[in-house]
């Protein structure tokens, strides 16, 4: 009796724990399209949008929403991300199905309202825009597989990141982690922008592409990113998780042995200096008693 009340308890601590987790990657994905995405949107003539504007934009929303999600869910807000977890069996299937689903249907509700407070061009009817949305489109001076690549290789790189910076026992690291992953985003739409728009998270062209209705290439935005991260989880797996926790395991051996150095030295147990004369009077010869 105990025990099956004891296992309701735990399912319904883990229910809530999902449904927390999955409200989290919703949350996060909404904020990510629509502050991402109105960074790309200029109606000011005399505020011009840059690259840099947007890989700001979004390379801080990421720092913000990694800070506030990571120990709730983990902070993925990308399906290829979710993806490579589950294929290195760091996420499970039914959760990472979840996550993915929450991932999208965030990712157009952040889409959506951009879409309500952008302009009406009075030239269309309501709803109808003359704006892209930040919608990801691959440049024409360049191939579907080459877009694929462009995608292919920030996210691999992000996934690294992710994986040696959060999947880690160092707490240091850890807090460093939202700000790694940020600029890696900074870094790949500085770099790639102009070739496919620099998205790396086929959620965040998901959305954009649904309100706007223009889904040109956009294939390139799932296969890249999704390939990237799985063979970056994959590389992981296989070269770096086993060293990284042997120097895991080997720093806390040396940090705890350099503590218990200093520990003696400054908190060890006071030895009392003991007078050379005294010393002499109570030594005993050998073979001799001291009665």
């Amino acid at each position: 009796m105990e025990s099956d009340q004891h296992n309701r308890a735990r399912q319904e601590e883990v229910n809530g724990s999902m449904f927390y987790a999955l409200l989290s990657e919703f949350v996060g994905c909404v904020a990510i399209n629509l502050f991402g995405c109105a960074s790309a949107i200029q109606l000011m003539p005399v505020l011009t949008v840059t690259v840099l504007s947007m890989a700001l934009t979004f390379g801080l929303i990421y720092i913000v929403c990694t800070v506030m999600f990571r120990k709730i869910s983990g902070a993925r807000f990308n399906p290829a991300i979710t993806m490579g977890m589950m294929v290195i069996n760091k996420m499970k299937l039914f959760r990472g199905v979840f996550y993915i689903g929450a991932q999208l249907i965030g990712s157009c509700v952040g889409s959506l309202i951009l879409y309500c407070i952008a302009p009406i061009d009075e030239s269309q009817q309501f709803f109808h825009r003359n704006y892209s949305l930040g919608v990801t489109v691959p440049v024409e001076s360049i191939t579907h597989v080459q877009a694929m690549l462009v995608e292919l290789i920030p996210t691999f790189i992000l996934m690294l990141t992710i994986l040696t910076t959060m999947e880690t026992n160092s707490t240091a690291v850890q807090q460093l982690a939202p700000f790694a992953i940020g600029l890696v985003f900074i870094a790949g739409i500085c770099a790639f922008a102009q070739f496919t728009g620099g998205s790396f998270n086929p959620a965040r062209s998901f959305g954009a592409a649904l309100l706007a209705d223009y889904w040109a290439g956009h294939w390139v935005y799932w296969a890249g990113p999704i390939l990237g991260a799985i063979l970056a989880a994959l590389l992981f797996k296989a070269a770096f998780e086993n060293n990284l926790r042997d120097h895991e395991e080997l720093g806390y051996e040396e940090d705890f042995l350099e503590h218990e150095v200093v520990d003696e030295e400054s908190q060890g147990p006071v030895i009392p200096k003991v007078d050379k004369a005294v010393q002499a009077k109570t030594t005993v010869e050998p073979g001799r008693s001291t009665n």
